[in-house]
């Protein structure tokens, strides 16, 4: 019975999955590109000619499209999108090219080398290696090679691409903001050249665009969870000043593990996390005073004292102090809270802190 089951399967697979052809070109025949210009029609004497009307005529091909793409040589394909899946990447508005807007707070030097490195590092992972580079600047890929097992699964055995990729990078004089374009700079089908619309062209690019945003996006979730397992050990905490003089917890642990971890114990104090911004240092929440029962059934708390705090918007920050963290709250007039009141908290703060995670 299984082997029917997975014979049944991989047939209705096959049956469903259209060959590269069918995917890229309209149904039906094409035997309209053979057919020849009508000749004007000649009446007899004495008969007058029909009013012609101009409605469905065909529009002249424009003097710079590529009148060989007809038939079963026009991509019917619809374009594809830019996914801004990557930390800190924005769409683009620019139609003239494939490229994706990257914003940071970094520097122009810093922001330049850390998405160089980023791009050289998606080559690497991928293989492709680089033919030319411009350090900093640009670089364009070697011969990418159709994979032959992705060709076979999706009926691509008719078809050998061989493709190069530019990938160019442009950061503003002043820093915070930049552009990483990717180009195709050459296209093989079977081993010969071929001229690609500008919608076959942009759909290329945008797909390794898209290879390069998901590669970042994986790398981000991977660096979150290994900083989740670096957060889990306790730390210590003592009442201290932030640079403003304003009375402030200061954390025995460096920010990337505190940053973390906040996000895990400020919703067991009563501080519901609305929103948080990493390159602000500061979590947006909401303080809501919670059953002190209730929060020893929900989180275990039985030896931690709750925290008794006006309800409404607060910030947290936390500003990095050389391998230790200082945390600050701000209340909704924009105001660090009294001492006093940061005193009375900071052994609940402090137990939380100290606590290992279940």
């Amino acid at each position: 019975m299984r082997n029917i089951t997975v014979a049944l399967c991989c047939g209705l697979f096959m049956t469903g999955c259209s060959s590269f052809t069918e995917r890229n070109q309209s149904t039906g025949s094409f035997d309209y590109v053979t057919e020849q210009e009508a000749k004007a029609l000649t009446l007899p004497a004495g008969f007058s000619a029909i009013e012609l009307s101009n409605q469905y005529n065909i529009p002249v091909l424009a003097t710079t499209a590529n009148s060989a793409l007809v038939g079963h040589k026009l991509d019917i394909r619809a374009p594809a999108l830019a996914m801004a899946v990557a930390p800190e990447s924005l769409i683009s508005q620019n139609r003239q090219q494939t490229e994706i807007v990257f914003e940071s707070f970094k520097n122009v030097t810093e922001f330049r080398a850390d998405l160089w490195q980023k791009i050289s590092g998606f080559i690497d992972a991928k293989t492709y290696g680089i033919s030319m580079s411009r350090e900093g600047s640009s670089l364009t890929t070697r011969n990418i090679e159709s994979d032959p097992f992705f060709m076979q699964i999706f009926g691509l055995e008719e078809q050998t691409l061989t493709q190069q990729y530019q990938f160019a990078l442009n950061v503003a004089p002043q820093g915070h903001r930049a552009n990483v374009a990717v180009k195709l700079v050459k296209h093989q089908q079977q081993g010969q050249d071929l001229e690609l619309n500008q919608f076959a062209q942009r759909r290329y690019e945008t797909r390794m665009l898209n290879a390069f945003l998901s590669h970042l996006q994986s790398l981000d979730q991977t660096d979150k969870v290994a900083t989740i397992v670096k957060a889990k050990p306790a730390v210590a905490m003592e009442l201290g000043f932030d640079d403003e003089q304003n009375v402030a917890y200061i954390i025995k642990s460096p920010f990337e593990p505190t940053w973390e971890k906040l996000a895990v114990i400020l919703p067991k104090l009563g501080f519901m996390i609305k929103d948080r911004d990493k390159t602000l240092g500061t979590y947006f929440v909401n303080f809501e005073q919670q059953n002190p029962n209730y929060l020893a059934v929900l989180f275990k708390m039985k030896h931690i004292r709750p925290i008794y705090l006006d309800e409404g918007k607060y910030q947290i920050k936390l500003q990095q102090s050389g391998a230790r963290s200082v945390l600050t709250i701000i209340d909704n007039t924009g105001e660090a809270l009294t001492a006093d009141k940061m005193a009375e908290m900071s052994n609940s703060i402090k137990q939380r802190l100290a606590k290992k995670p279940q």
